[in-house]
């Protein structure tokens, strides 16, 4: 069996290891937000707004910073 390629990401913060091939969607998706729905959640790589319509094909390279940030309401 071959091993998955991996590389190292930081998320929110926090290193973590990704495979290789992941895409923004991707990852929304392993913090456990759907990102065909993803209404009120913002992704930002290295410092730049990523536009939800480029999340499918967007590739994480390692080393890239990445915040996802979901609004919540309350006070």
């Amino acid at each position: 069996m071959a091993s998955e390629t991996r590389i190292d990401v930081s998320i929110n913060g926090e290193t973590r290891s990704v495979p290789a091939q992941a895409t923004v969607s991707a990852l929304v998706r392993e913090m456990g937000f759907d990102p065909a729905r993803a209404k009120g959640i913002a992704v930002a790589v290295n410092d730049a707004v990523a536009p939800k319509g480029t999340w499918d094909s967007h590739a994480v390279r390692f080393g890239d910073r990445i915040e996802v940030i979901a609004a919540q309401q309350g006070g």
